[in-house]
């Protein structure tokens, strides 16, 4: 007997389990697991930095007023590697919170970061909520808001005090809209969720796995993803005068056809592509289509801020390339292709359709090789706009005489603490909201003791509780303080500031005849300062 046979009998029996682990793994890989290299071999051409400098009109920075300028700057710096001009914050709040973040931006970099004002609709049940928040919203633009960004509680999770759902077509909230559509700024809103949240999760959910991965964003069958859609397109009805921007293109990016009846139906709503680029990238020959149909609808939105994801939003809208990745499984497990748009699509995408319905972007980090003219204007400034004039004389009966005007925004109180509140002490000040005040001469003039030449100058000011310097600069046009230049300055002058009976609600600047010459007046709240002017 061969004493080895027990012994190769053994290792025989054994051998099959050496290979069975890897098996056996290969037969119960989890489908979330699977992951292929693809064998596919076609041009590849990422791209990391957009064409076109473009408009973010979906993005949020909660944290901004407490970001340091290096942090700012580093947040800009990522915004220049990929093309990025102005990031839309639609994280900006209201009131204080709102002021903070618009101050802290137009400190460090002016024009590259706006923000939209938010309303909390969990006050519904207070008096007159929609008056007041529309009143709220109206100072909010006054102070730096260019929209009103509306999150998915409202029409989901917002209730009122007796229990019941919010409805976003709710008519006590009929106010809100309609003071968008009279200060002219734009309501970017986000309604619902993908419709196959409502669907069963099961085999036949396309977003079976992001189910699995989120649980909670699994939504019971009332209400409805059909209801709750269709209280949005209600609101859209009801105000044709109020710009809209469906988020996230309205849940639809799956159903063009639907979509594209939508907004032939109403000429007042945008949408934009935050999140959902994923959509018409599976479905390249027919997005196409749509987006050339559409251009002047649609624009650039990414919503969650990850640097390297924006970089499959050009690859879709701007090249040729088949089957490259999208960069979330959960999302999108199939696999996406580029639309390859024409350049005049791009550039409505990424920045045209956004300079044409948000106020006050800086058309100048912008590319000059367009029309402006064909852009529309917004509809109204957020504060009005207002003139003064008047005829400086040599003395009553001369008719030797120089004429002076002044434009200039008039924003209100309304119950605000101004000068060492909504306008800080000791800071420059554009002296008006929105642009600065510009002050035109006939002819030459002496300001207090000092020469001023004919010409057009902007009116910068620097308040303090005593003594303001009030600021003649050359530098025109002027958004904000951003751009002001302290070497432009063509003459500075040191006046008073005293302190009126009675409250003055709208910012005024005035002339009074003086003694001598004429009294250029700015009034606000109970502060008041007279720079006298005299011929030369």
């Amino acid at each position: 007997m061969n004493i080895r046979s027990p012994f190769l009998f053994c290792t025989a029996l054994l051998l099959p389990l050496v290979v069975v682990p890897e098996s056996l793994r290969a037969q119960e890989l989890a489908w979330e697991d699977f992951e292929p290299i693809s064998q596919l071999v076609v041009p590849q051409n990422p791209v990391r930095s957009a064409k076109y400098r473009f408009v973010d009109v979906h993005a949020h920075q909660h944290r901004i007023a407490e970001m340091s300028a290096a942090d700012m700057g580093a947040l800009v710096e990522e915004m220049d590697k990929m093309n990025m001009g102005v990031m839309v914050n639609l994280s900006g709040g209201s009131g204080d919170e709102l002021v903070a973040r618009v101050r802290a931006t137009e400190q460090h970099f002016p024009h590259r970061i706006v923000h939209f004002a938010n309303v909390d609709f969990d006050r519904i049940d207070e008096p007159d909520f929609g008056a007041k928040a529309a009143a709220q919203l109206e100072a909010d633009v006054e102070n730096g808001a260019r929209g009103l960004k509306v999150y998915k509680s409202l029409g989901m999770y917002t209730t009122d005090a007796s229990g019941a759902r919010v409805q976003t077509d709710d008519p006590r909230l009929d106010p809100i809209w309609a003071k968008c559509g009279e200060l002219g700024i734009p309501v970017l809103i986000h309604t619902g969720d993908p419709a196959p949240f409502w669907l069963p999760h099961d085999e036949t959910n396309e977003r079976w796995f992001e189910l699995k991965q989120r649980p909670r964003r699994k939504r019971s069958a009332e209400p409805s993803f059909e209801q709750i859609m269709g209280e949005q397109w209600n609101v859209f009805r009801k105000h044709p005068e109020t710009t809209f921007i469906n988020a996230h293109m309205g849940w639809l990016a799956n159903d063009l056809t639907r979509l594209g009846e939508l907004l032939d139906e109403m000429p007042n709503v945008y949408t934009e592509l935050g999140a959902v680029v994923a959509e018409p990238g599976r479905q390249p020959r027919f997005a196409r289509q749509f987006f050339i149909k559409y251009q002047n609808r649609l624009m650039m939105g990414k919503d969650s801020w990850n640097p390297a994801e924006y970089h499959t939003y050009f690859r879709v809208f701007e090249t040729a390339d088949e089957f490259f990745p999208y960069y979330r499984k959960r999302h999108a497990w199939w696999r996406l292709y580029g639309l390859e748009l024409p350049d005049e699509v791009l550039r409505k995408i990424y920045y045209k359709n956004a300079l044409s319905i948000i106020p006050g972007l800086d058309t100048s980090l912008f590319p000059d090789d367009w029309n402006l003219e064909a852009v529309a204007a917004p509809r109204l400034r957020p504060s009005p706009m207002a003139l003064a004039r008047t005829w400086v004389k040599k003395d009553s009966d001369s008719k030797d005489s120089t004429y002076v005007k002044v434009h200039y925004s008039s924003p209100r109180k309304r119950g605000r603490v101004i000068f060492g509140g909504l306008v800080p002490y000791d800071e420059l000040w554009r002296t008006a909201a929105n642009e600065a005040s510009e002050i035109t001469f006939a002819g030459d003039l002496r300001v207090g003791d000092k020469k001023l030449k004919a010409g057009t100058y902007s009116l910068f000011s620097i308040p303090g509780q005593d003594t303001w310097t009030v600021i003649f600069n050359r530098g025109l046009g002027q958004n904000g303080t951003g751009r002001y230049e302290a070497e432009d300055d063509i003459l500075r002058i040191e006046v008073a500031a005293t302190r009126m009976d009675t409250v003055q609600e709208a910012f005024t600047i005035t002339f009074e005849e003086a003694d001598a010459g004429v009294d250029l007046v700015l009034m606000w709240d109970r502060t008041k300062v007279v720079v006298p002017m005299l011929p030369k």
